[in-house]
């Protein structure tokens, strides 16, 4: 029998669950008792802090209010009183057509309105005498009235003649000059209000009933050190959801923009769908997804002052930057400044109860959230 095969045997017959050295002398029969493990973990505390949930979204700029100012009337064209890219005021002058003919047949109508007046005076006072019958006081009446309903015709279709600006505002280039003839059907110019500026966008069917008017956007535009950001409320939401593109169509209204902000614009739109303020958050490294529920490894301890694992069923709320809301389920406490295993949660071998041996969560990590 080889020295190998010896040696084997002498292995077999070692009694399962003993040592090599439970072999010696006063050993026989006796374990060793288990050295409970203690696990490192990276530990980040309960915080909390203002969250919005937000849906980035692409809208289009436009004026506050925008029209093509037209003639209501044909007419040759006499003078044009505005400036391309000057700032009108409502009711200013822009053009004025030639309006000769109707001047001369309003001199005309009030000839015959003051010989209409004069006649019916005299007929109303013979009427007195019974010098002439009351047909001819009715009829004198009529007259007059008549005459001056043509005056105030006139009146309109002078006024017609001069082109004002409907509201303040930025006017743009001009498509007419001076004897052109002018027709209803033709642009003079642009009118923009730019003192407030609309954002237009449409979002996500799912989203139609987390918008209501007097929610809050935010916009961005230029890159880099050019980039400004500003905020905007929305004041109008369709009722209706567009069966194309199963969206609905929202509009936001800023006030005082600034200049670079045109309309035409497109622009990357930020719409707060939800705002909690103080509530307990923690990285979301540290949520623990289990059969349907969540919980979050709390840094306990035990009756011996050390740092045990001790597991909280919590419900998610709002994300942003890394970080989740937090509330606690049942009797779950949890409080800002207690610390919760934010790392490699799912992965390291943790029980409730079991030791741990707590650092903080690496710069790594802590660098993609936002205080």
């Amino acid at each position: 029998m080889t020295t190998t095969f010896r040696l084997l045997l002498t292995l077999i017959a070692i009694p399962t669950g003993l040592g090599l050295a439970g072999c010696g002398a006063g050993n026989a029969g006796e374990q060793a008792p288990p050295r409970e493990r203690v696990q490192n973990v990276e530990v980040a505390p309960v915080s909390q802090r203002d969250l919005t949930e937000t849906l980035l979204v692409v809208g289009s700029v436009a004026a506050n209010e925008s029209t093509e100012v037209r003639a209501e009337v044909s007419g040759l064209v006499r003078r044009i009183e505005f400036d391309e890219g000057s700032q009108v005021e409502e009711g200013q002058v822009l053009v004025r057509l030639d309006d000769r003919e109707l001047q001369a047949q309003l001199r005309e109508s009030k000839a015959r309105l003051e010989l209409a007046q004069q006649t019916f005076n005299r007929n109303e006072a013979l009427v007195a005498q019974r010098s002439v019958s009351q047909a001819d006081l009715d009829r004198a009446r009529a007259i007059l009235d008549q005459t001056q309903a043509e005056i105030d015709s006139l009146g309109v279709r002078l006024d017609r003649t001069v082109i004002r600006a409907p509201f303040d505002g930025m006017i743009g280039s001009r498509t007419v000059s001076p004897g052109d003839l002018l027709n209803p059907s033709e642009r003079i110019a642009r009118l923009e209000d730019l003192s407030r500026l609309k954002i237009e966008f449409a979002l996500p069917e799912r989203h139609a009933d987390r918008v209501e008017p007097g929610a809050r956007i935010m916009i961005a535009s230029g890159h880099g050190r050019n980039r400004t950001e500003l905020s905007g409320q929305v004041y109008f939401v369709s009722p209706i959801i567009d069966r194309a593109t199963r969206s609905i169509e929202v509009k936001a209204m800023i006030d005082q923009p600034p200049a670079f902000l045109r309309p035409g614009m497109f622009i990357q739109v930020e719409v707060i769908l939800a705002e909690r303020e103080n509530a307990l958050t923690v990285p979301e490294t540290a949520i623990l997804a289990r059969e349907g529920a969540y919980l979050v490894v709390l840094v306990d301890t035990n009756d011996d002052g050390q740092s045990i694992a001790a597991y909280r069923p919590v419900r998610l709320g709002l994300r942003q930057d890394g970080w989740v809301e937090i509330t606690p389920l049942g009797s779950a406490d949890l409080t800002s400044g207690q610390l919760v295993v934010a790392a490699g949660v799912g992965s390291l071998p943790l029980f409730p109860g079991a030791r741990l041996e707590t650092r903080p969560l690496r710069a790594s990590f802590t660098e993609g959230l936002r205080p």
